[in-house]
């Protein structure tokens, strides 16, 4: 038997400006135009109570999604909000 994660490692919580540096590199990557406005949307919605809980995580989950989203329109990927917006919903669905 072997574990699938052999040793963990705590990530901690991070700040809006690493936040929003990632989701620029990442969008970067992606090739799509950065837009300071929906990444404050983007921090806003995963972050609503103001705890600080922000995951380095949440943006290249995002720009993934959009990008799937877009692919499945056959259009080029956007960093809209209302693409974010669906994207979120994806992500955070409830059931």
């Amino acid at each position: 038997f072997l574990r699938r994660i052999q040793n963990k490692i705590k990530v901690d919580t991070i700040t809006p400006e690493i936040f929003d540096q990632i989701l620029e590199r990442v969008c970067s990557d992606y090739q799509i135009v950065f837009d300071p406005d929906v990444a404050d949307y983007l921090r806003q919605q995963c972050n609503p109570d103001g705890k600080g809980v922000l995951r380095a995580c949440y943006p290249r989950d995002m720009v993934r999604i959009i990008q799937s989203i877009a692919d499945y329109e056959h259009r080029s990927p956007t960093l809209t909000r209302r693409d974010m917006e669906r994207a979120l919903q994806m992500y955070f669905a409830k059931t």
